[in-house]
């Protein structure tokens, strides 16, 4: 009987082995230098922006002395970029956010642009030229705007139709009014 040799395939598995293992270490460095560089990238461009600003900041100082007089330095102004305050405007805007039917109801609800401390809004329902309904609420601040606190009216005390909206604001010598449309 011949017997047969067998070949051992341990070295298969080493082979294999060393080269998860020379792979791993590869990733662990690339991992650990990378994280490392990207540290000491920051910490230098903060030290040049502060080194920037240490100079600016002498050269400013050195341009003073030689002048020999105080130099008033001023704050950059503020641009306002949603156009002007309405706190400063003399009239009062604003705009009807809901008006619609709710159940048995006539809901209308507005938004007033500046902030109002105290005051009432004088609703109007004009159809055809002619006054249908009128009433008045008082009005709920808030952050920067207010509101007034919204008129409910019943659908049976109007009828059905097209109503202009007329809503009059007044609060502390400021006026202003506010329309908008509704269909029943």
């Amino acid at each position: 009987m011949v017997r047969r040799r067998k070949r051992s395939k341990k070295w298969i598995f080493w082979l294999f082995f060393l080269i998860l293992l020379i792979a791993a270490g590869y990733v662990c460095y690339a991992v650990w230098d990378g994280y490392f560089n990207d540290d000491k990238e920051e910490v230098t461009h903060e030290e040049e922006k502060k080194d920037e600003e240490d100079e600016v900041k002498i050269e400013e100082k050195v341009e003073s002395e030689s002048e020999g007089s105080e130099t008033i330095v001023q704050k950059e102004e503020v641009v306002q970029y949603d156009g002007e305050n309405p706190n400063n405007s003399g009239e009062i805007t604003g705009v009807v956010t809901y008006a619609g039917v709710a159940g048995d109801r006539l809901m209308i609800r507005m938004n007033i642009d500046q902030y109002l401390s105290g005051g009432e809004c004088a609703l109007r329902l004009i159809e055809y030229g002619d006054e249908v309904y009128s009433d008045v609420a008082g009005l709920d601040s808030s952050a920067s705007t207010t509101t007034c606190m919204g008129f409910d009216i019943p659908v049976a005390a109007i009828g059905g139709g097209s109503f202009q909206i007329i809503i009059d604001v007044n609060s502390g010598g400021k006026n202003g009014t506010i329309t908008g449309e509704v269909s029943i």
